[in-house]
């Protein structure tokens, strides 16, 4: 699990990563004020419209049961759109998106109004993370409370926008819900018209990388969320993913760094959609992933994660060589690197092979998945028996080494000789069981 969590987390952090750098890296336009003069109209603009929301919650009933023209809700969440555009709110984008997220969970309760306001956002988010003009802004607040608003006209809420303005635009995309959530500890639904746009984002190589990435963590949610039941759209993701992990290069001004955890973002995301795809070539993938030693750990093991929740019958044997060997290679590579390499790295990508496993621990309700839960034959059920104790004995040593060297001199020779002994007489064990005959495919054998 700890594999996994860190995963969610790299994806968040990734996103504001960028959005960070765009803060830093590229300076607001504006064409109609001066320097100064647009600070004073940015500002003015941001408390007028606070202002003029507060009211139209009041009257739209938002802290009820919500009722009103569609027209006027529309009007309210373009206020929002608008706040995304202004200075004075950009560091607080994520907030932003978080008050738009509960003021939607608000209109649960009208489905047809929350409906309509969801596409009216997926079409002017899309165009705003596009820097395209978005027509429903900026909004005359003076027509709307019916007093006249100093910024009126002065500020203006269009083209081009800052790059943080789209990343948060987009990742905006990601996030709304068809149903939303009963609860804070939930997920709602997410919105079936919104992954065509985010795939489209994806795809397009002129839009700015932080844009792209946002699209990248709007589709790993669709993905693991089960709700893409269109076939074709399905298909045009696994085949945008299966490229970018396979590109084992990283484009020109991509950091190899940022490359790696793009690639292994696609992996998540082919694993989420629980799908072998046609003629097996997500798994064919996959595997050759986890086979492929040239490839980094950290990718190789964010393969194997991919596999735990596929469906794996007939696969047994080609899963549990692929990740047994992986264990054994990150052993290796741990006890080589040992001065230098976080052992903590070693027990995360051996969590990644148990979860290819699938073992589960009915003690605590989790049930057998993966190759487990695949296995057949006695036969292969005694194969994954035995690979599951060799894995999880190895990850045991790990531990075992943690706890007991801790309150040991680091730079002592003998201990880490000791350390490096310990795991590495483990993992031979592991690597001598994967050589033996039965285990490289002995039909006689069941495989």
């Amino acid at each position: 699990m700890a594999m996994f969590q860190r995963g969610i987390i790299s994806s968040v952090i990734a996103v504001f990563v960028f959005a960070a750098v765009a803060v830093n890296g590229a300076q607001a336009q504006f064409t109609r004020v001066n320097t100064v003069d647009r600070d004073a109209a940015d500002y003015i603009r941001h408390q007028e419209i606070q202002s003029v929301m507060t009211g139209m919650a009041r009257q739209l009933n938002l802290s009820g049961n919500p009722s009103g023209q569609i027209q006027d809700f529309q009007r309210y969440f373009n206020l929002y759109m608008e706040r995304m555009t202004l200075e004075a709110t950009r560091m607080e984008l994520p907030r932003l998106r978080a008050a738009i997220s509960f003021d939607l969970k608000k209109l649960g309760s009208n489905q047809q109004t929350h409906d309509q306001i969801v596409a009216h956002l997926l079409t002017n988010l899309n165009k705003m993370a596009r820097d395209e003009a978005v027509d429903v802004i900026p909004v005359t607040l003076g027509q709307i409370r019916n007093t006249p608003s100093q910024s009126d006209g002065k500020f203006p809420a269009a083209p081009p926008y800052h790059r943080a303005t789209r990343t948060n635009a987009m990742y905006m995309i990601g996030e709304l819900n068809s149903q939303e959530a009963a609860s804070v500890s939930e997920d709602g639904t997410p919105y079936p018209g919104a992954l065509s746009v985010l795939l489209a984002a994806w795809n397009d190589a002129n839009l700015p990388i932080e844009v792209r990435v946002s699209a990248l963590v709007g589709i790993d949610r669709h993905a693991k969320s089960g709700s893409v039941a269109d076939n074709q759209l399905r298909g045009e993701v696994q085949t945008a993913m299966l490229a970018l992990l396979q590109e084992a290069q990283a484009p020109e001004g991509r950091s190899e760094g940022a490359h790696l955890w793009l690639r292994r973002s696609a992996a998540g995301i082919l694993g989420g959609m629980k799908d072998l795809g046609n003629n097996d070539i997500v798994l064919t993938t996959l595997l050759g992933v986890v086979n492929d030693k040239e490839s980094p750990l950290a990718l190789r093991c964010a393969a194997a994660a991919a596999l735990a929740p596929m469906e794996l019958d007939g696969n047994v044997q080609p899963v549990g060589q692929a990740v047994g060997s992986l264990a054994v290679d990150a052993a290796t590579y741990e006890t080589q690197n040992f001065e230098t390499q976080n052992r903590a790295y070693l027990r995360d990508y051996l969590a990644c092979v148990e979860a290819a496993i699938g073992a589960g621990n009915p003690t605590f309700g989790e049930p057998a998945t993966a190759i487990t839960l695949a296995a057949t034959s006695d036969a292969e059920k005694q194969y994954v028996t035995r690979l599951n104790e060799l894995v999880v004995g190895l990850a045991k040593t790990v531990d075992e080494v943690d706890r007991n060297d801790d309150s040991e001199d680091p730079a002592s020779r003998r201990i880490s000789q000791n350390r490096k002994n310990r795991i590495m007489v483990a993992a031979r064990e592991l690597e001598t069981f994967l050589k033996q005959p039965a285990n490289a495919g002995d039909a006689a054998n069941g495989f």
